[in-house]
């Protein structure tokens, strides 16, 4: 048996294969054609951090407990938890008007359809203020420039999963 594996790509999905292709007793070699490994998953540097991707490990879901399981998370930092949420709404910041909070709630009970985009399915359920409110806040959950287009049942999950 041949029993090396080349791995093509250091992003989270390399780095997964090759760890656990080391731990059943490959020899592993990863090949990365960038200086650092993490793919899309990094963070900028500097005083204001922002994520490059679309790729977070949440340290609630299954792939942190995979890498605290290995003991690949210590000296990990979380961050803090903010006091009180802000939006920039209607051209300044504001807490979340309470609407918001209902759209997603009346969106939340509905069946979103797969062949009808986000927008123009929200519109109908919750009004267009709202609609077009939640279509650009979901640029932030989707990494997407213009997540109204999207098919509503896929975006319809991001809204009830990340907003409450």
């Amino acid at each position: 048996m041949n029993d090396r594996l080349t791995v093509v790509g250091g992003g989270i999905g390399g780095l997964t294969a090759a760890i656990a292709a080391a731990e059943t007793g490959w020899a592993v070699r990863v090949l990365e054609s960038r200086d650092r490994l993490g793919g899309r998953a990094w963070t900028t540097d500097g005083p204001y951090r922002a994520n490059w991707g679309p790729h977070v490990v949440y340290g609630d879901g299954p792939l942190w407990r995979w890498l605290d399981d290995r003991r690949l998370t210590a000296g990990v930092a979380s961050a803090p938890r903010l006091p009180r949420v802000r939006v920039r709404c209607d051209g300044r910041s504001r807490r979340p008007p309470v609407s918001l909070f209902l759209a997603v709630r009346r969106l939340n009970r509905a069946d979103a359809p797969v062949d009808r985009t986000f927008r123009d399915w929200a519109r109908d359920e919750v009004g267009e203020r709202d609609a077009d409110r939640l279509a650009a806040y979901l640029g932030v959950a989707t990494f997407d420039h213009d997540p109204g287009r999207l098919s509503a049942s896929f975006a319809g999950e991001k809204v009830g999963s990340t907003l409450i």
